[in-house]
């Protein structure tokens, strides 16, 4: 009997539906677009967009976007909890994979917001099925 890839991801969603719990992924937006830089012949900063190569003197405004999101938390395996990487608080937490997660991000959770401190993307053919992130406050 052949496993389609599009049945794993329905089951793991499915079952995400069914037995996660609603998590608020907070994004700000620009992050990444503006560069701060400094002009030393006029003797101040400007930001640069990097997607359009425009100029402007004032720190450009950024939004702050809340999602709510799908997540399951995972406890650490021996191995992980050996490394470097992790340390005594921090959460391993599944996401769905409707909005992506980058390291600047922040999730909420019980009222306590984690900084994302690494990502990887489970993605087992041509289509995302999860995020795993490591969160630490």
């Amino acid at each position: 009997m052949a496993f389609s890839y599009d049945k794993m991801v329905d089951v793991v969603i499915k079952l995400l539906n069914n037995f996660g719990t609603e998590i608020t992924l907070q994004q700000v937006s620009n992050v990444d677009i503006w560069k701060k830089k400094f002009n030393p012949l006029e003797s101040r900063y400007y930001w640069e967009n990097t997607d359009s190569g425009d100029i402007v003197y004032t720190q450009p405004t950024s939004d702050v976007l809340q999602t709510q999101v799908l997540s399951l938390e995972d406890s650490f395996t021996k191995m992980e909890l050996d490394s470097d990487l992790v340390k005594i608080g921090d959460k391993k937490i599944y996401l769905t994979p409707e909005v992506e997660p980058f390291l600047e991000d922040k999730l909420i959770k019980d009222g306590v917001m984690y900084n994302i401190y690494y990502k990887s993307i489970i993605k087992p053919a041509d289509k995302t099925l999860l995020y795993l992130v490591y969160i630490r406050n």
